[in-house]
């Protein structure tokens, strides 16, 4: 069993929400790692993380407006477990880890799910800033991941999202190194509430810049 949470209908898909709050738009999508070795202090700090990460986002009333956090969980399977949306919006799911680590198939999906809310931004005429991702894993992918991690890696490179890649425990560190030009961080799993404090610290003052200051995660402080 992936995940505890039912998936709700995605109302920020409705143009008439940017009528409502026509602030800029910060997007986060969170590729967390759910698969069996993540049981244990890893799963249960990512669960307390998600929790810290929307009631800090809650707590500022403008950040709350301009930060859509997205999830996507890969643990035997591919799981959205939340589309884009602000804090206000989520039901933080309750994830359970098993199965293996299908990372090409959950970048993929990410890369789809970012690229439909682009899609969004521009019919409604909403300013946003670059996508944020966000991997988090801590083990080798179960399937074919190199495809959609050069892609991945390419529109990092070519600043057309920004990605940061965490590595927990025994994360195979030259794999995530290799995505992209930016070194991946290395974490142990009782860190990953800090890492989530840190996120969302990060993405505060990230959505508060203009789209032309390309700003993005400093070096993980946890």
């Amino acid at each position: 069993m992936q995940s505890q949470f039912t998936q709700q209908p995605f109302n920020g898909a409705n143009l008439s929400s940017f009528i409502s709050n026509p602030e800029q738009r910060c997007p986060c999508l969170l590729l967390v790692d759910t698969s069996a070795s993540m049981s244990g202090v890893g799963i249960d700090q990512v669960n307390r993380g998600l929790q810290l990460l929307m009631s800090g986002i809650s707590s500022d009333s403008l950040n709350l407006k301009r930060i859509e956090i997205a999830i996507i969980t890969f643990g035997g399977s591919v799981n959205v477990v939340q589309d884009f949306d602000t804090a206000d919006n989520i039901v933080v799911p309750h994830l359970v880890a098993s199965g293996g680590t299908p990372l090409g198939a959950a970048i993929t999906k990410g890369q789809e799910l970012i690229e439909a809310r682009q899609r969004i931004y521009r019919a409604a005429n909403q300013a946003a800033l670059k996508p944020n991702v966000i991997l988090i894993t801590d083990g080798e992918p179960t399937d074919d991941w190199k495809p959609a991690a050069a892609r991945l890696g390419d529109r990092h490179n070519s600043s057309r999202l920004h990605l940061l890649s965490i590595g927990v425990d025994n994360a195979d560190m030259q794999m995530l190194n290799g995505i992209c030009n930016r070194p991946a961080e290395h974490i142990e799993s009782n860190q990953i509430v800090s890492l989530m404090k840190f996120v969302s610290d990060s993405l505060g003052s990230i959505s508060s810049s203009r789209p032309s200051d390309n700003a993005t995660f400093g070096t993980v402080s946890v």
